[in-house]
């Protein structure tokens, strides 16, 4: 019986099979980790691609501020409907659009973006306040009315809130409760001159004439020189009788009347200049 006798190489054979043998080695080791590179590569992508739309929506939306802050309002509009493009559910970007376009006077743009941005949060105090001065601004006192009102309950210590709200109630002569707005008003900011003088004016529509000037004094001490202070407060000496009681204010009014006097007669002549001669 024939014995099985080990296969034999030579050198030169053995050498080449290893060789092979070492090369496939290799191609698969490049292959795998060729694969391990494009995988990677796959993982990375989207992160990066989120990265960069970050920053590119963060340089919009500070760009949009600072052109709001400018009073650059079309700018402003322009780079938060980009951002807008990028993130449609960011609450800062919807409150940007709002205010550029309600800045603008692009009312029905702010009223849009408005209604959609609320239904989104209807929670969010600045956006319902700048609804409201949008509805306000177009001469929709009664839809300005509702929402400021709910949001004055949201937000009860805001001074802009309850300053607004009485803007709307004295434009439809509700003075008592214009009157209630601004009291809080001015406890929130005891400085505003304006505040006091709208107060005044609620007041002396209110028939509570002596508290009006209480306003109207109010405010001159904190802005000597606002001509609504003294006009409102010279009217609201003559109604008491008390017309010699302020001299700087008769004075203003004084100043006031002969101003309204040279104005009407100018107009008067340029009217007739016009008109030919008989």
């Amino acid at each position: 019986m024939q014995k099985n006798t080990p296969m034999q190489f030579e050198p030169r054979q053995l050498s080449r099979a290893q060789e092979n043998a070492r090369q496939h080695t290799n191609l698969a080791g490049r292959r795998r980790w060729l694969l391990l590179l494009v995988l990677l590569m796959l993982a990375v992508s989207p992160k990066v691609k989120a990265q960069s739309s970050n920053q590119g929506l963060e340089v919009l939306v500070r760009r949009g501020q600072l052109a709001l802050d400018a009073g650059n309002f079309d700018s402003a509009v322009a780079d938060f409907e980009a951002a807008r493009q990028l993130a449609p559910a960011d609450l800062e970007v919807n409150r940007g659009l709002l205010l550029s376009y309600l800045r603008a006077g692009r009312l029905a743009e702010a009223e849009a973006v408005g209604r959609n941005a609320v239904a989104r949060w209807p929670q969010d105090v600045q956006l319902q306040h700048w609804l409201g001065l949008v509805y306000f601004k177009a001469g929709q006192n009664s839809q300005a009315l509702a929402i400021l009102q709910r949001v004055q309950k949201l937000a009860p210590a805001q001074f802009d809130i309850q300053f607004d709200l009485a803007l709307v109630l004295l434009a439809e002569s509700q003075y008592s409760a214009a009157a209630t707005a601004l009291e809080r008003a001015v406890k929130l900011q005891p400085s505003h001159a304006l505040a006091h003088i709208l107060l005044g004016r609620a007041y002396q529509n209110s028939n509570r004439t002596l508290q009006a000037v209480e306003q109207f004094q109010t405010a001159l001490r904190l802005e000597p020189n606002a001509p609504l202070g003294h006009y409102h407060l010279g009217f609201a000496y003559a109604s008491l009788g008390r017309n010699q009681e302020h001299p700087r204010t008769q004075r203003f009014l004084t100043n006031l009347g002969i101003r309204c006097w040279r104005l009407e007669t100018g107009r008067r002549r340029s009217s007739n200049s016009g008109r030919p001669h008989s």
